[in-house]
């Protein structure tokens, strides 16, 4: 009778007792399993089947609850972003349909009235699982992320599942600044580094030169600031 198992524990023993196992022989060796760990195929169809039409009665699509997409997305937006940054959103695998005209973002006001904006996505020349979401992004403003399902195939074939995602961009009430008027060395070019009390990098500035410069959205607390002139303009 054909039967299949979701879950195999393998032991190095047969057990004590074979009541309510079951043997498998394989090439290799013989092994029992509980008849517990197993499901009958044929029940397994019919009670699929009945969970279909049931589905279709009722108007909707059947979805088996023991399947798990393949397709994996993750948004790098969390409660808040920084307004200056954005987002990313990163694929398990490249994509090679991406249909960004079904993919919304909107304000949502206090009155949960939602307005469309503007945006576009710009791919990490780094990793091509990886696109970063750009936008003028409000300071204090909430949004809403809206993928459709199937919007997006990946190398392998699979197709994503529907995600919806509320964020707010900071407010900048919350945060410091951090002003600096930088007096350098003729044509010198520098890396400024912000970072916490442990030396951890918290912001950056890049081909900096005299003049001034601020980082936005600082966390309070202890910061210390590391200058490196880049010599050879790697920007390292």
């Amino acid at each position: 009778k054909l039967a299949y198992a979701s879950e195999i524990t393998v032991t190095a023993d047969a057990p004590a007792s074979l009541d309510g196992m079951v043997s498998v022989i394989t090439t290799d060796a013989k092994m029992f399993m509980p008849m517990n760990e197993l499901v009958d195929l044929q029940k397994e169809r019919e009670r699929i089947e009945k969970e279909k039409e049931k589905a279709k009665a009722e108007g909707k699509e059947y979805v088996d609850p023991n399947y798990k997409n393949p397709f994996t997305l993750k948004v790098s937006a969390g409660k808040e972003i920084n307004p200056e940054k954005g987002f990313d959103i990163t694929f398990g695998t490249p994509a090679v349909k991406l249909d960004t005209t079904a993919i919304e973002i909107v304000t949502v006001d206090e009155n949960k009235n939602k307005t469309p904006i503007k945006w576009h996505l710009e791919r990490d020349t780094m990793n091509m699982c990886r696109w970063m979401v750009k936008a003028d992004w409000k300071e204090k403003c909430n949004y809403q992320l809206y993928i459709p399902k199937k919007t997006i195939t990946d190398v392998m074939g699979y197709e994503n599942d529907s995600t919806v995602m509320d964020f707010a961009t900071y407010d900048p009430e919350k945060f410091a600044t951090v002003s600096l008027n930088v007096n350098g060395s003729g044509k010198n070019r520098y890396i400024i580094l912000l970072t916490d009390g442990s030396g951890k990098t918290l912001q950056e500035l890049k081909d900096v030169t005299t003049g001034k410069y601020r980082f936005n959205y600082v966390n309070p607390g202890d910061v210390r600031l590391r200058i490196i002139e880049d010599k050879n303009g790697n920007g390292k």
